[in-house]
């Protein structure tokens, strides 16, 4: 029989072999070794997005308060617009009525 009996058990297919074997071995390392590195980098986002979450509520929390007072000082800015509308619609009539008084001919002894 030939040295090469149609590339079985040849030294170059054995090495062939053994490369092949070793870069998946290889390929598998650094797989686990990404999985690793994204396990790891799922663990810290979900931590993250779990304390903005956190923060977010507490943001809302305040914004609900701010908006509480700004609408009470929003009620207090029409109750006091509606009270000056009110006390200049007074102030126009006594001016009215003074003119009245003052435009009246005085009476002659």
């Amino acid at each position: 029989m030939p040295e090469e009996s149609n590339g079985h058990e040849s030294p170059r297919r054995l090495d062939r072999i053994e490369r092949a074997v070793e870069a998946l071995i290889d390929g598998d390392e650094r797989l686990r070794a990404s999985q690793k590195d994204l396990l790891r980098v799922q663990v810290i986002m979900v931590d993250t997005v779990t304390k903005v979450g956190e923060r977010i509520d507490k943001l809302a929390e305040k914004v609900d308060d701010h908006e509480d007072r700004i609408q009470a000082l929003v009620d207090g800015q029409l109750r006091l617009d509606e009270a000056m509308s009110e006390s200049r619609r007074q102030f126009q009539d006594f001016v009215q009525w003074a003119k009245r008084i003052l435009d009246r001919p005085s009476p002659t002894p």
